[in-house]
């Protein structure tokens, strides 16, 4: 049988090849939308291509498919954690994520913990809760991964709550540049607001 395999190797290098590059790159997306085809979804059908448009309509539920663009003569596939990020999920882990978080979910543990002080355990324990709520104790609840998320969501909101991703602070004082705090809107900034 391993000889059959060997005799035929040429014709799965041809086969693997061909899957690569698809006979439909350059033609029209099948909408009458005059828009050239470059998108493939590896779960759906990884031979027939669509414009942006067309499949963001069809893939608008399916969020953990796979799509790829057709680029300089070959596909291109956006990094998974940028995928999750497009469909308002956090990923567990940047290489090859297998755990998720909506990003409401994230923006709701942020706001209960700045108002009630709950801490990481408790929300994860509650959500296992309310997963089961007669046998919580047998889901994994992934603590220690949900734990390292919220800490970089923690920061990621600071940054952004400060403006430096925008370069607000270089319109700032020399003060203040590299600080991440919030400057207080009534109090006298000398070349801001006074």
């Amino acid at each position: 049988m391993l000889r059959q395999f060997h005799e035929n190797t040429g014709h799965f290098l041809d086969e693997l090849l061909r899957m690569e590059a698809s006979a439909e790159h350059g033609k029209l997306c099948p909408c009458s939308r005059d828009v050239a085809a470059t998108i493939r979804c590896l779960e759906c059908h990884p031979d027939r291509l669509q414009c942006a448009e067309c499949a963001l309509e069809s893939h608008s539920s399916l969020p953990f498919h796979r799509t790829e663009r057709w680029q300089d003569n070959h596909f291109v596939a956006a990094p998974h954690a940028t995928q999750l990020l497009r469909m308002r999920m956090f990923p567990g882990t940047l290489s090859k994520p297998r755990t998720a978080y909506t990003i409401s979910l994230l923006v709701t543990f942020h706001t209960l913990t700045r108002e009630s002080n709950l801490n990481t355990y408790d929300y994860a324990k509650a959500l296992a809760r309310f997963t089961d709520q007669y046998s919580p104790y047998d889901i994994k609840t992934r603590y220690d991964n949900f734990r390292i998320v919220v800490r970089f969501w923690r920061d990621l909101q600071m940054k952004l709550r400060s403006g430096r991703h925008l370069g607000l602070l270089a319109e700032l004082p020399p003060v203040h540049q590299g600080s991440i705090a919030l400057l207080c809107p009534a109090c006298p900034q000398p070349g801001i607001n006074f």
